[in-house]
Parts: C-alpha cells; sequence; structure tokens
C-alpha cells in the first residue's frame, strides 16, 4: 500500500446512533467499556438517548468523540496491517492522534479530554454561546461580519480557519445565529 495519513476528526462529527454498526466488535466495544468505566457514566447510552441533546454538550461530545476515533482506529488496526505514515487529528482529534501514535495512553486521554470539556462548558453557561461554520466565503468578509453583527454586550468572532471557505466563529448566542442568516 502506498503512503497514507490517519487524520482525526473533532468534536462536530458526532451524531446520534454513531457506529451502531460497530458496536459489537471487540476492539470497538472495549474502548467504550474502558472509558465508560474511567468516565463513571455510559458513553453509549448518550449517544442512543439524545433526547435532551447531551451528544452535544461538549462535555460528553469531546469524551464521546475521542472514544470513537480510537475505537475505529482499533477497529481499523484489527482487521487491516497497513498502518499510516503520519496521523494528526482536528482540533479534539489531535489526542486521538497521539494515542495512535503511542505517545499517550488512551486512559490517560480520555481522563485528559473529560477535563478539558468540563473547563471548556464551564466557560460559557448554557445557551449563551455558540459556534458556527460559516462556508465559502473569504476570511475578511467573515471578520467583517463579525464585527457588524456584534455588539459591546455580544461578541462575534472567528474561531478557527479550518481551510479556505470555511471558517467557524463563535460567540455569544445572538450574533452567531445573525451572522448564519447573513452569511
Amino acid at each position: 500500500m502506498t503512503n497514507f495519513a490517519f487524520v482525526f476528526p473533532g468534536q462536530g462529527s458526532q451524531s446520534r446512533k454513531m457506529l451502531s454498526e460497530l458496536r459489537q466488535e471487540s476492539s470497538v466495544h472495549h474502548v467504550f467499556e474502558t472509558a465508560s468505566e474511567i468516565l463513571g457514566y455510559d458513553l453509549w447510552g448518550v449517544i442512543d438517548n439524545d433526547g435532551e441533546g447531551a451528544l452535544n454538550q461538549t462535555k460528553y461530545t469531546q469524551p464521546i468523540m475521542l472514544a470513537a476515533d480510537i475505537a475505529l482506529w482499533h477497529w481499523w488496526c484489527d482487521k487491516t496491517h497497513a498502518r499510516p505514515a503520519v496521523v494528526a487529528g482536528h482540533s479534539l482529534g489531535e489526542f486521538a492522534a497521539l494515542v495512535a501514535a503511542e505517545v499517550i495512553s488512551f486512559e490517560d486521554a480520555i481522563k485528559l479530554v473529560a477535563k478539558r470539556a468540563e473547563f471548556m462548558q464551564s466557560a460559557v453557561k448554557p445557551g449563551e454561546g455558540s459556534m458556527a461554520a460559516i462556508l465559502g466565503l473569504d476570511d475578511s468578509s467573515i471578520e467583517k461580519l463579525c464585527l457588524q453583527v456584534s455588539s459591546d454586550s455580544e461578541v462575534l468572532s472567528a474561531a478557527n480557519y479550518n481551510c479556505p471557505g470555511q471558517v467557524v466563529v463563535a460567540g455569544h448566542s445572538g450574533p452567531v445565529a445573525r451572522i448564519v442568516k447573513d452569511a
């Protein structure tokens, strides 16, 4: 096989019932079982019973995404001898890349990610903050729109320049809603 890379996704890649088709695979099951034991709650329960929106709460999303990334990594390793020449991660996915590269253990990573998520969630009161990916506009247009929809009491700024034509904005919920409409 030619050289290839694994790029692990971050927050925002989660979905209800994700990985249901691989749940019975022993490698996938083991990762989720280990994470659930360390964290003290059932990750599958959050994924499956997301009527309250818990899956999109940072404190749950981030550990679940790390577990999903590593479960898929282990599943891949069980199914093939092909290994990537390099691993990388987008935002939270960096932790999965570190685990896959054997720089840090999954057990330590899940604890770090849970703390990271807890701190991030506590930084903004529920309902007061939001994020959105803006597609198809150049960076300077998005930055100008952020200024236009912001006020002294409600701010919005470009938070992540993912690639040309895709910028994530973050701030108070009101300006996020306004920029989505205006963009």
